[in-house]
């Protein structure tokens, strides 16, 4: 047995900290992780040993070198004390299991040289630390083949615990947040039905209410009430980066420990951290990685990628165990992404022991039964129908017309002081209503106008969205349809999906006036886009056609209306995902993964931006280069490609040469693919 007080003589950093001190750290760590008595011993085992190839005097004479004849998990792996559960653990705990095999365990059988030299530091380790230390080489060379041990949930879930608290107690942090408890931060004079429902549920649910009607107070109440220990983490999952920003931002002012993760998370810290340097804001992203807040607000793609084998994903893996996962918005995802998202979703309710809130102000009767079925959830929670009967915003008109077509009326309302939403479906729709509209009201009145849409850069973007309450007209794409901070008069939009329709018309109005007087009007148009599938358009104008005075009670009818139809592709896509999950490996990462969650599309530098890009590189002013970039969908990445406007695509970031401004952002002419 290990006596861990000898290793106190050996340092393990270059900062001269002892290998104890080391695991004195990751102890400290541990302790504030939820596991079991027989998972906390194995991992107080495991962490002794893990390093206990570093005592070794090639490594205590060179602890700043990167290069090794032989690496220092493969000898702590070789203590004769351990399992082969544990063995496997530290083995892995720094390469993958692919890499020890081949480029490591293959050397040490078959060079004579490697060979002695790893029998002598297995000598030179039982010496120091009294331990017996045995050959593993030709142990190893047969674990690739078990199939067993390599999909061993236990294992993994250990490995993934050793990695946490390593690369934590390695990053300098040394404590979780905890404690959290929605009570003390959200107390309203009067709660809506939603929210006292919550505060009393402990079972999985799905909640369905309008913007405005606090579901996301009611979703952090119904978290609190299922935390009893109030120490699990919790992950709020939105769909677009403007959403997560803004949730961010509204969860940090009320004192709510948070961090958040999508593509551009570094970049935002940049500028809220301005006045700090680099070494701060790295610290902070890294304690949004290792999910150190006790809330955390993510992109599906960010979380769920651990499922597809990104590296170190045993280590997301082990803190996904007891968690507690809140989904809003999920009318915006896909049939692809639905499946991925709710197989997900299953795989860690029947092996994490997660709990599930799923939420929006739309799911059509056929995706609740979807939801009720996959995800086992029985209870779905709204508003009364007297809460509902209160809600008076709107006034549809649908006009069998194009949008361009009704300038006149559109000009109008922004001449009699109206502030005018137009939506559209594509981004070249919404510069083609820019340029035009731009030229009208002519150069005087410039600042009156705004677009946005997902073809900016961060840096563009950012600017936009900071002017948008003080702009009159506001030009977009599905990008305005959620989480935005605005509220304008009138909308002008091209028709879309009912459940899109509602989230755009959440955009007018959201002080929800009771006076009927005081409704808002909605003017949806005809569309030549054929970016919807072509029944669900035609379903939602049938239901449109018929709709004067919004009805909040009929919501549900009018979606019912709509989605008729079953689910195409979603059983096809969970039979994959399934097959991907059950092979689930320790050590075994794909450097593909984000090909097979394709939610990230592709990020390109415009051309007019090189330059700029370069010197920004050489002055090592990385985030402010990384904010030129624009992230574009697969589709239209293939379309540039096809189209000859891609340069440098062997690249990481390649060089797209269309044209670009701060005003239109990135310019595909009439390609409509978003």
């Amino acid at each position: 047995m290990l006596d861990i007080r000898l290793l106190d003589k050996y340092k393990a950093k270059l900062d001269g900290k002892t290998l104890k001190q080391h695991n004195d750290e990751l102890i400290k760590i541990l302790n504030q992780l939820n596991m079991s008595k027989k998972e906390y011993n194995k991992m107080i085992k495991i962490i002794n040993y893990h390093d206990i190839g570093k005592v070794v005097q090639l490594f205590q004479d060179n602890i700043d070198s990167t290069n090794r004849d032989i690496r220092h998990e493969i000898i702590s792996a070789s203590a004769k004390d351990l399992t082969v559960e544990e063995r496997i653990v530290i083995l892995t705990h720094h390469k993958s299991l692919n890499y020890i095999i081949s480029e490591e365990i293959s050397l040490l059988k078959y060079d004579e040289y490697y060979s002695n030299l790893y029998l002598s530091q297995l000598k030179e380790v039982e010496d120091k630390l009294n331990i017996e230390m045995i050959d593993i080489i030709n142990e190893v060379l047969k674990y690739k083949i078990n199939k067993r041990l390599l999909k061993n949930k236990n294992a993994i879930q250990l490995k993934g615990m050793l990695n946490y608290c390593d690369h934590l107690a390695s990053g300098g942090f040394t404590y979780i947040d905890t404690g959290f408890n929605i009570g003390n931060r959200f107390k309203f004079s009067k709660y809506t039905t939603i929210q006292q429902q919550a505060k009393l549920q402990d079972k999985d649910v799905m909640m369905i209410a309008s913007t405005g009607s606090g579901k996301t107070e009611a979703s952090l109440f119904w978290a609190d009430n299922v935390d009893k220990s109030k120490n699990k983490r919790i992950f709020y999952i939105l769909p677009y980066t403007a959403s997560i920003n803004a949730m961010y931002k509204r969860f940090k002012k009320e004192n709510i420990s948070v961090g958040m993760l999508h593509s551009k998370v570094q970049y935002f810290l940049s500028k809220e951290l301005e006045d700090e340097d680099n070494k701060s804001v790295k610290f902070k992203y890294q304690g949004f990685k290792y999910f150190t807040n006790q809330v955390t607000v993510s992109t599906i793609h960010q979380v769920f990628k651990a499922m597809f084998n990104c590296k170190f994903n045993e280590m997301m893996l082990s803190m996904y165990k007891d968690a507690i996962f809140i989904i809003d918005e999920i009318h915006c995802y896909d049939e692809r992404q639905l499946a991925i998202m709710l197989t997900t979703l299953k795989y860690f309710k029947d092996n994490y022991n997660i709990n599930i809130c799923i939420m929006s102000a739309s799911i059509p009767s056929k995706l609740q039964e979807l939801i009720k079925i996959e995800l086992d959830i029985e209870d779905v929670l709204t508003l009364t129908k007297e809460e509902n009967d209160k809600i008076k915003r709107h006034i549809v008109n649908y006009k069998d017309i194009y949008i361009e077509d009704d300038l006149d009326l559109i000009m109008k309302k922004y001449y009699s002081g109206e502030k005018v939403i137009i939506c559209v479906n594509t981004v070249a729709k919404s510069q083609e209503m820019y340029t035009k509209i731009s030229s009208i009201i002519g150069k005087e009145r410039a600042e009156d106008i705004v677009l946005l849409h997902s073809a900016f850069n961060q840096r563009d973007r950012e600017l936009i969205e900071n002017q948008l309450k003080n702009k009159k007209i506001l030009i977009g794409t599905q990008a305005i349809e959620v989480s935005l901070d605005i509220d304008y008069d009138v909308m002008f939009t091209e028709i879309s999906p009912i459940d899109s329709q509602i989230q755009r018309w959440g955009r007018i109005n959201r002080k929800r006036i009771d006076n009927l007087i005081n409704r808002k009007k909605i003017y949806v148009y005809d569309t030549e886009s054929t970016l919807y599938d072509k029944n669900i358009i035609e379903n939602t104008k049938n239901v449109l056609i018929n709709l004067d005075k919004v009805n909040e009670n009929d919501i549900q009818k009018y979606l019912d209306r709509v989605y008729t139809q079953d689910f195409h592709t979603f059983f096809d896509i969970k039979k994959q995902c399934e097959e991907i999950f059950n092979n689930i490996q320790i050590g075994k990462w794909d450097k593909n993964y984000n090909e097979m969650v394709e939610f990230s599309g592709a990020s390109v530098l415009p051309s007019c931006f090189i330059d700029e890009y370069k010197k920004l590189i050489e002055n090592k002013e990385y985030l402010e280069a990384n904010s030129l970039i624009v992230n574009i969908s697969n589709g239209k990445y293939h379309y540039a490609i096809n189209d000859g406007a891609i340069d440098n695509q062997e690249k990481v970031i390649p060089y797209i040469s269309y044209n670009y401004n701060d005003k239109i952002g990135l310019d595909f002419g009439k390609f409509e693919v978003n």
